[in-house]
């Protein structure tokens, strides 16, 4: 299981210090690994005015399960770690909606991204509940091409409508 974003109907993809004035920003960067045990973070998030939201994900893994780390007993153990920074989220302006592992349905930015399956945020309210997210994160579940998962998305869950979407699931 590990996350996976993506973004939905959103022309633009933005670094992390682009204008303040875009009506919608999606985040996106990555550091790069270095060296045989692999770190790497990864930020995503949206913004809508000056309303946004990050979520910040972290891994640990070895690259060289095989050789030297393992042979020396250093191999690390994988970590993997999931994190929201919502200190600049304003319910006026971001909507965000989560499914959790047991079926639980949550609006709002305390999210246990521990629990959570799926976490779709908008620029404006939507009419989700919690059928139509357990039916399409079983079907993203089944599905192994990321292009699949935002038609995914698009269809099941916008119903073909011309919404900006951050769609993040434990897949």
């Amino acid at each position: 299981m590990a996350w996976r974003s993506h973004y939905v109907n959103c022309d633009k993809l933005y670094g992390i210090n682009e204008s303040e004035q875009d009506v919608c920003l999606m985040y996106d960067s990555k550091v790069p690994p270095h060296g045989g045990i692999r770190r790497e973070w990864n930020t995503v998030g949206m913004k809508h005015g000056t309303a946004k939201i990050l979520f910040v994900e972290y891994t640990m893994e070895d690259d060289d399960p095989d050789g030297v780390w393992e042979a020396y007993g250093m191999k690390a153990e994988s970590e993997y770690s999931f994190t929201v920074n919502a200190e600049q989220a304003d319910p006026a302006k971001l909507f965000v909606y989560t499914l959790y592992k047991d079926g639980r349905f949550d609006v709002g930015f305390d999210i246990d991204t521990e629990q959570a399956d799926a976490i779709l945020v908008f620029a404006q309210p939507q009419e989700l509940d919690a059928e139509l997210l357990i039916r399409a994160t079983q079907k993203a579940k089944e599905v192994l091409r990321s292009f699949a998962v935002t038609d995914i998305v698009k269809n099941d869950i916008l119903k073909g409508s011309n919404v900006m979407c951050l769609a993040i699931f434990n897949l």
